[in-house]
């Protein structure tokens, strides 16, 4: 197997290299002081990952007016759901009984 070698940084330092339109597109980079990688996206812009304890949504609503981000999906029964006192505008909710 081969040796593959990802550039490595902390996030100032990659957030830095952005801002100077240094990243290559479709490079990883390792963020040192969060253990999390990255993966350039254009010149100037990065897709952090999410850690696999983080869980999570990826939800980006960026350039929608209107538009909140996803950040839960969970899937209960219809007591379940009716028994939430103040619902999230975050999650969305999977009704699971007929």
């Amino acid at each position: 197997m081969p040796d593959v070698q990802h550039k490595r940084g902390s996030r100032a330092a990659l957030d830095t290299l952005a801002a100077a339109d240094g990243l290559l597109v479709g490079q990883v980079y390792v963020i040192t002081d969060e253990d999390r990688l990255a993966v350039a996206l254009s010149i100037g812009s990065y897709q952090a990952m999410a850690k696999e304890s983080e869980g999570g949504v990826l939800s980006d609503p960026t350039g929608v007016t209107g538009a909140d981000a996803v950040t839960n999906i969970m899937s209960l029964t219809q007591a379940e759901y009716d028994a939430i006192v103040t619902a999230d505008a975050s999650t969305i909710y999977v009704i699971t009984d007929a």
